[in-house]
């Protein structure tokens, strides 16, 4: 059984997300809700929590306010499920995929929490809340487009936090990824190639290069033009598709804008 909290100021919301706990494949037990901020920061400091399902907006402020106070505290010992609308709180709902935090949209669908609350059951009682809302918290303080690190979900619910800088590429390995990082390790993430190109598509130290292969480009030491050939720092070779390959020359000339013409051509292609 799983001990559960509800945030949510809406009351007819709540009456709905109870209905829908009752009828999810796992028993589960609602031990508190609360409606405004500082019930909610009460009825998180209770003990014997599993998961707690919080609105990401209350009607006296949002509930990051409430995490950041306990965080500080280091006392979240239970999974974290955001409930809200995608439109209304999008770049939210970013910060809480790079931290690979749980969320449902609204208005609530039985098989869209069923999948979420197996998940928390399978995962209760890790180590890895912690670091991963202190991702969410320095992604929501600071630029949700550009964070600093990300929480990598490996298999058997293994989770790793990883340095955005230390990234070389993301690789397409059929419906998972391979995250390659610059000590030379790989990371096989159970999410899929896909997810991240989303995920990072208003990054700028990222550019996809082929249809398997999205590169940080500040690991790239040189571009062959003539043959498509992209070399990093690490001395790995890569090729880049016909189509992407303008793309990558642009991106790497506005990259390179005010240093010497002629170094950058010798840098960066093989003119």
């Amino acid at each position: 059984m799983l001990n559960a909290v509800i945030v949510e100021d809406v009351h007819d919301n709540i009456d709905t997300l109870k209905y829908l706990l009752e009828k999810c494949p796992v028993d589960i037990n609602v031990i508190g809700v609360a409606d405004n901020l500082g019930d909610a920061e009460n009825i998180l400091s209770l003990n014997d929590i599993d998961v707690a399902f919080l609105d990401i907006q209350l009607k006296d402020g949002l509930i990051f306010e409430v995490l950041d106070k306990l965080n500080m505290k280091n006392s979240f010992p239970f999974e974290l499920v955001f409930v809200t609308a995608f439109s209304t709180f999008e770049m939210a709902i970013k910060a809480i995929q790079f931290a690979c935090l749980d969320y449902i949209n609204k208005p609530l669908d039985q098989d869209q929490l069923n999948k979420v609350v197996l998940k928390v059951n399978q995962s209760r009682n890790s180590s890895s809340q912690h670091l991963q809302l202190n991702l969410l918290l320095e992604a929501i303080k600071g630029n949700v487009d550009y964070p600093k690190s990300i929480s990598v979900v490996l298999p058997k619910g293994v989770m790793e936090i990883v340095s955005v800088a230390n990234i070389l590429y993301f690789k397409a390995d059929r419906n998972t990824c391979l995250i390659n990082l610059e000590e030379g390790r790989a990371l096989h993430s159970i999410k899929t190639f896909s997810y991240y190109l989303e995920l990072f598509n208003n990054h700028p130290d990222f550019i996809q290069i082929s249809r398997s292969y999205y590169v940080n480009k500040h690991k790239i030491k040189r571009y062959n033009g003539r043959n498509k050939e992209l070399t990093l720092h690490n001395g790995e070779k890569l090729v880049v598709s016909h189509r992407m390959s303008n793309a990558l020359k642009k991106a790497l000339d506005d990259n390179s804008s005010g240093f010497d013409l002629s170094g950058l051509l010798k840098r960066f292609f093989n003119f």
